[in-house]
């Protein structure tokens, strides 16, 4: 009995894909955007002092995976899903001078952030809502909760990895 080519060709392909996710996996971390659980963000003072961060990380087994930058934030992504920022001043300002805070994956970021912000302030906290696209990225895709509840920290509320525009480059 002989196998089909088809067949014996697809086995192949399916092993090598196989084979090169398990090694992605082993060496690096999971390769793929899922599952996208958000992240934990602090927030550098210049871009030195991200690259140093950044490196102290990497001494520590946590390699960057990718940068993505947008006009006002400079992201050093780790492959656990940690971000190092430098902000833009102005920004940070806004926010009411965050040093960091969670990012958490939501399908509508702008109406979970005004759902929080109101249960914030029924609880007698002040808080404001600010929009990721007055600040560089892709519209509806991202909000701030700032809030007296929050000590030093912001909440992000962002949609999934796939959905914040195409692939950034590679950490340098």
């Amino acid at each position: 009995m002989t196998l089909p080519k088809w067949f014996v060709v697809l086995s192949g392909i399916y092993g090598v894909v196989s084979f090169g996710l398990l090694l992605c996996f082993f060496l690096r971390g999971n390769p793929l955007p899922f599952p996208d659980r958000g992240n934990r963000i602090f927030v550098c003072p210049d871009e030195k002092a991200q690259h140093v961060t950044v490196e102290v990380f990497k001494r520590l087994g946590i390699a960057p995976r990718f940068r993505l930058d947008s006009p006002l934030v400079k992201r050093a992504i780790l492959w656990d899903g940690t971000i190092i920022n430098v902000t833009d001043p102005r920004l940070l300002a806004e926010m009411g001078n965050p040093g960091g805070g969670p990012s958490v994956v939501v399908d509508d970021p702008l109406k979970r952030a005004d759902e929080i912000a109101t249960f914030l302030r029924e609880n007698g906290f002040d808080t404001a809502v600010l929009q990721g696209e007055q600040h560089g990225a892709p519209a509806g895709t991202l909000a701030f909760v700032s809030s007296s509840a929050f000590h030093n920290w912001v909440l992000v509320l962002r949609k999934h990895i796939t959905q914040m525009g195409p692939m950034p480059p590679a950490w340098e």
